[in-house]
């Protein structure tokens, strides 16, 4: 197995050339375990700004330190320039064939440096590398580029450059065909999407290997800025589908908010019929996945949902919910099913009643009581003043209110006449949030009140208040 003297490596972490400039060997022939070379490892160890590098510290934390980074691969470079290049016959033979084929030797990993630069937004390396080998290597693994990686990183400036130098790697594909205007749709970044858009607009009409266009990626995603940017630039790509026959209209169904559906209708209303590959519209979609939103659309027949039809509409979603892309998953979509994850309704409203109850009787038992002599005060709690009494009352105020919540989200959507009242699709994206929010103030009034009442046992006070609050610790 291959290694590195430590000095060699201590000395590229810190971007020290003093002790790589006094070796006498071939530094392209040093290497990590994984393969890595000198480059390698200054570059994994560099801020973006490739004026200081990251070493680990004390207890897990890293330290900055002052290094010329730039000066340092130069001078590695100068040294030996050949560290840039695969040492073995194949790439040999390859440079006599062809010079354009020159490139960084990648790690096990199949990254070169150039793409752990763009991985991590050191702009300043990726125009060094890029200014010192035309030729360099941009690839790195599962088939993606240094633009690819760049993007990834969100980094707009680095993009810009790798542009400038290799403008066809806007058309360049990972293993799954999905280029980097792809990829700039789904992670959303909608600036990088309207520059790689005005480089080349013929990027929005490519497909990946399931037929996703870079509109059917915001669309899945849920970002509609982007959605706007791409229509706006390439109109006519709104005709493409997926290989489920999904438009962009049938993905905004599940992915924007209800408000934005609304707004976007009237561009929606010539597709709003189109039918996939399984005979299901985006009006069908909708109304399976979210009946709450029945308000949006014309109604659709009792006979045009069946049940069949419905479990097949979620079982497309669910294949959706499960894709990525560079790693990133699909984001959460807009899907209400009533017996999802064992979800029970009936049990949900009745512990939010209890909450409710306990939270309403406990505000006003409060602790001390109230004073009874007569004038401006009568009536009004002794302990008032005290901070932990504030605490408490505002504690079951949030529990009262977050139950409250849940049992109007359940009688929302319970009743078929008001299923379509937009306060319920707000409530709805809190569903599983309401019940834990109000079980936690009430945990939290309970520490209040128990203070508040023992306070004079200090000890016996704050014990009693770190049992109450363990509960933050095992339920989270």
């Amino acid at each position: 197995m291959t290694h590195m003297e430590h000095e060699l490596y201590t000395a590229a972490q810190l971007g020290n050339i003093g002790p790589v400039s006094e070796y006498e060997g071939r530094l392209d022939q040093l290497l990590t375990p994984t393969g890595n070379t000198i480059l390698h490892i200054v570059i994994s160890c560099a801020t973006p700004s490739g004026q200081y590098v990251k070493i680990p510290g004390r207890f897990g934390f890293y330290k900055m330190v002052p290094a010329p980074i730039l000066e340092f691969i130069n001078q590695v470079l100068d040294k030996c320039p050949c560290i840039l290049f695969q040492a073995n016959a194949k790439v040999k033979t390859l440079i006599q064939e062809d010079p354009e084929e020159l490139s960084y030797c990648p790690n096990k990993s199949y990254e070169t440096p150039l793409y752990i630069a763009a991985r991590n937004g050191y702009r300043h390396l990726v125009a060094s590398i890029l200014d010192q080998c035309i030729s360099a290597d941009h690839r790195g693994p599962n088939g993606r580029t240094a633009l690819h990686a760049a993007i990834m990183a969100k980094d707009e400036a680095t993009v810009k450059i790798l542009v400038e130098k290799r403008k066809k790697l806007t058309k360049v594909g990972d293993e799954n065909g999905q280029i980097p205007l792809h990829y700039a749709a789904h992670f959303g970044s909608d600036r990088i999407v309207r520059f790689l858009l005005g480089c080349d607009r013929a990027t929005a009409y490519m497909v990946d290997k399931d037929g996703m266009t870079a509109l059917l990626m915001a669309a899945r995603q849920g970002y509609r800025k982007i959605m706007a940017e791409i229509i706006d630039y390439s109109p006519d790509c709104c005709e493409i589908t997926d290989k489920r026959g999904w438009s962009f209209v049938h993905f905004a169904m599940v992915a924007l908010p209800q408000a934005s559906i609304t707004e976007m209708m009237p561009q929606f209303r010539n597709r709003i019929d189109d039918e996939d590959i399984y005979g299901n519209t985006p009006k069908q979609v909708l109304l399976t996945a979210r009946p709450y939103a029945n308000n949006v659309c014309d109604q659709v027949s009792q006979e045009e949902l069946d049940s069949e039809k419905k479990e097949q509409i979620f079982k497309v979603l669910d294949e959706i919910g499960s894709e990525e892309v560079g790693g990133l998953p699909v984001r959460h979509l807009h899907t209400y099913r009533p017996n999802q994850n064992n979800d029970k309704p009936e049990a949900r409203l009745m512990v939010a009643g209890l909450i409710a109850t306990i939270a309403f009787t406990a505000a006003f038992a409060v602790p001390g009581g109230y004073r009874s002599e007569p004038g401006k005060d009568e009536g009004t709690a002794v302990l008032s003043h005290r901070p932990s009494i504030k605490l408490y009352e505002i504690s079951l105020a949030i529990a009262l209110v977050f139950a409250l919540l849940e049992v109007a989200r359940h009688f929302y959507l319970s009743r078929a006449a008001m299923v379509g009242y937009p306060t319920a699709n707000k409530l709805h994206g809190y569903s599983f949030r309401l019940i834990p929010i109000a079980i936690g103030a009430l945990v939290v009034a309970f520490a209040a009140g128990i203070y508040t009442v023992l306070k004079p046992a200090l000890a016996v006070a704050i014990a009693t208040c770190l049992i109450a609050l363990s509960f933050f610790v095992f339920a989270i």
